[in-house]
């Protein structure tokens, strides 16, 4: 998990508030990133662990990968919460708005990925009972899933392309301040 956000106080003094409001939103920005990529990594490591579940059945393995990885995503949010009010503060509210909208949409991908999930472990215990209708109901309920889960995760990434238009622009104007006589 990231530190964080660390603002050098002797940076700050030689300043003006526009120049550091700009260097802290940067700082904020560059921390949203380093979250989100921290979250993929976390649900590559739940789908790598679904998957595992799904060849050896063993569910207590499974059940404690889920805790840990709930309480992980919960860490990040909040840490991406935080980032959020602090663009807030800095009136950047814009900025927070478009994070709000990528917490939103990977809420619903998190939702989505329960529900796929739930639907193949419903798949499963089925195998057991009689073929027929049911393997065809549940397969199309998993291909609209995994729609739904593209269409999502399709939504995350244009939100996140938005954050990182946000983030070049602000790379630029500290760079242009640093090219600037104090």
């Amino acid at each position: 998990m990231s530190a964080p956000i660390a603002i050098d106080v002797e940076t700050v003094l030689s300043q003006t508030s526009a120049q550091l409001s700009t260097r802290s939103v940067l700082k904020a920005l560059q921390h949203l990133f380093a979250l989100q990529e921290a979250r993929a990594s976390v649900y590559h490591e739940l789908e790598r662990g679904f998957a595992t579940f799904l060849a050896d059945k063993y569910a207590p393995t499974y059940q404690v990968l889920l805790m840990r990885t709930r309480n992980e995503f919960a860490q990040i949010s909040q840490h991406i919460r935080s980032v959020e009010e602090l663009l807030r503060e800095l009136d950047h509210g814009s900025v927070a708005d478009e994070i709000r909208q990528l917490q939103l949409f990977e809420k619903d991908k998190l939702l989505q990925m329960q529900a796929y999930q739930s639907s193949r472990v419903e798949k499963e215990v089925q195998r057991i009972l009689p073929k027929g209708e049911v393997d065809y109901v549940h397969e199309h309920q998993v291909k609209l899933m995994k729609q739904e889960r593209a269409a999502i995760i399709e939504q995350v990434n244009e939100q996140l392309q938005v954050l990182r238009y946000e983030l070049f622009e602000l790379e630029e104007a500290v760079e242009s301040d640093d090219q600037v006589p104090a």
